[in-house]
């Protein structure tokens, strides 16, 4: 490599990223590792290289609307200039109509907390000096949020039904609350005895935790409705088979309605879960739904998932059937992403399961048809009590794998890519997905006979080494790419932005409950993407994990994302915008 002129090396670089996705198609752990290998070896021999310059990036601010912070969230802003993308900048240039950074959880005791005066005085390294990982309490860091719709449906829905004093909430949402952090000081030790645990909330319309009406809690009682679980130390046990114990750690949890059915898909596994709140202390006349609200299917018990944090004894988790493992065989198995297509009347009851289980190189669909459960006989189940191991039920469809990675539409992008592409593994890897959309935001996009729909959704990538930082401290860098595929089978890509942030939380713009969390938002802003000594108006890690349909409003967007393994955000984008973005050619 050394020896070859620049234009080879281009061309070698090329080839050798080409082993990726031949090693994954065969899935050797071995070609995988090696590919990864050689991967880096071509960044360190490109960067001991005379150092190429990047082209000149800034990094463009994406301010809040003054006025919808308090205008009527339901209603969409109207626009005096439609947007206008700035692809020469690294932090998404979507108008952000509504942000919200919900802190931590109610329920999550102060002992968990980094003390204010600790992050005021930055006097961490004393603080943790003495510092017992046995016998003192961890701090816990909450980020990584997804959130599903809280419609009202039919009466064996699995969900909370929006009436009886409870049409203030709107969403429900998960996080993950862990130890393992990048807020901005140093705590190694946390990572030799990582916690994490599932913190669950129900949402207001300003995307804050909901509350419990006047009245219906006793005094002194949190009318919060959140909680939080230790799901390794529940759900662990239920693992059979050689290795799994070894190296499966749940820590990411996703959220999908599969057929009117809540679903948790946690890695390789899918848990078909209910959120009741109990009537306990309400009027029967305002009773929310109880745990018989919750739909199983046939062979199932319903197990409760008990909370090791509450605000108070009203909201619980249950696993509500059968659980499913997804066909895969490496610890790499995560952020997968399920989907169903609505028909033209908006109806999802005759869609199959689909599962992107790879978005690009090559791009791979799993179709699990209309019954996921119905390829298994009626008394397969895995969990009758908490202290009995059983069997995971293997998921099993049809592979719809499809090739080609279309470029960005405008030319910025593309230098952009370009530029700092090479640091990053070339497989783009699922995020949130998705969220289909109708041909009347878009329809004077496409040169020629749009489709009735289109299905939107956002990948990430991670660089394949850790980058290095003016702190001092080497971590990977995160990136997202918004992308569109076809709503029909074999559900290709249609179009794909260039790599782009979404930005840091803002105590001043953001929709937020004033807590400790605030300081963490602050603390945080340290930690920036810098690529060649340039620094960036960007988390180093932004990680999405959920988007949906804003409940009362058709036209606007959630997208829920991660700030530095910290703190969490929810933004509220049009689809006009994200159609606009994904389909210019702006330069």
């Amino acid at each position: 490599y050394l020896i070859l002129s620049t234009t080879m090396r281009k061309k070698c670089k090329r080839a050798i990223a080409t082993v990726v996705p031949f090693a994954i198609l065969l899935q050797q752990g071995t070609l995988l590792f090696i590919s990864h290998r050689l991967i880096e070896l071509t960044v360190k021999i490109h960067d001991a290289a005379a150092g190429a310059e990047l082209p000149p990036v800034h990094a463009a601010s994406t301010p809040i609307a003054a006025d919808d912070n308090t205008s009527a969230l339901g209603s969409t802003a109207q626009n005096n200039h439609e947007y206008t993308p700035n692809f020469s900048s690294l932090e998404i240039s979507l108008p952000i109509l509504f942000a919200s950074s919900p802190g931590l959880l109610p329920s999550l005791p102060s002992k968990h907390h980094v003390p204010r005066d600790v992050i005021s005085s930055k006097s961490f390294e004393k603080y943790y000096s003495s510092w017992d990982l046995e016998n003192d309490p961890l701090p816990l860091f909450m980020y990584n949020p997804s959130i599903v719709p809280l419609h009202s449906t039919s009466s064996n829905s699995t969900m909370i039904i929006n009436h009886h004093g409870l049409e203030h909430s709107k969403y429900l949402a998960t996080f993950r609350l862990s130890s393992v952090h990048s807020c901005g000081f140093p705590t190694v030790e946390f990572w030799n005895k990582p916690v994490n645990y599932l913190g669950l909330a129900i949402l207001d319309e300003r995307l804050q935790v909901a509350t419990l009406p006047p009245g219906t809690i006793a005094t002194g009682v949190s009318p919060s409705l959140d909680m939080i679980v230790d799901i390794n130390a529940l759900l662990r046990h239920i693992f059979t088979g050689k290795g799994t114990k070894k190296y499966f750690v749940f820590e990411d949890v996703r959220l999908f309605i599969i057929h009117n059915q809540l679903y948790m898909s946690i890695r390789m596994f899918l848990f078909p879960i209910c959120i009741t709140i109990d009537h306990h202390g309400i009027e029967s006349s305002q009773a929310p739904p109880s745990p018989a609200m919750c739909k199983g299917n046939a062979s199932s018990s319903m197990t409760e998932l008990p909370a090791i944090y509450r605000s108070n004894d009203h909201m619980h988790l249950f696993v509500a059937g059968n659980a499913l493992s997804l066909n895969c065989n490496t610890t790499d198995c995560k952020n997968f992403q399920f989907f169903e297509v609505k028909n033209e009347h908006g109806d999802t009851s005759k869609s199959n399961t689909l599962k992107e289980h790879w978005a690009s190189m090559p791009r791979l669909i799993i179709d699990h048809g209309q019954d996921i459960y119905k390829q298994f006989v009626e008394d397969s189940q895995y969990y009758k009590d908490p202290e009995t191991s059983r069997k995971l039920l293997p998921m099993r469809g049809k592979e719809i794998m499809s090739f080609g990675l279309p470029l960005p539409r405008s030319n910025s992008s593309q230098l952009i890519d370009n530029a700092i592409g090479k640091y990053f593994i070339p497989r783009d890897r699922g995020s949130a997905c998705c969220i289909q959309i109708e041909k009347k935001y878009y329809n004077d996009l496409f040169p020629s006979d749009p489709p009735e729909s289109i299905m939107v959704g956002i990948t990430h990538k991670k660089t394949a080494l850790r980058m290095p930082s003016s702190l001092g401290r080497k971590s990977f860098i995160y990136l997202s790419n918004l992308y569109a595929f076809s709503s029909h089978h074999p559900y290709q890509y249609i179009a794909r932005s260039g790599l782009f942030c979404f930005g840091f939380t803002n105590n001043q713009t953001d929709s937020t409950s004033y807590s400790v969390a605030n300081a963490y938002s602050e603390l945080t802003k340290v930690q920036r993407v810098e690529f060649h000594g340039v620094s960036y108006d960007c988390p180093r890690i932004h990680f999405v994990s959920g988007i949906t349909e804003k409940v009362g409003d058709e036209t606007r967007v959630i997208v829920a994302y991660g700030v530095n393994d910290c703190v969490s955000r929810f933004v509220e984008i049009l689809k006009r915008d994200l159609m606009i973005h994904l389909f210019s050619n702006a330069s």
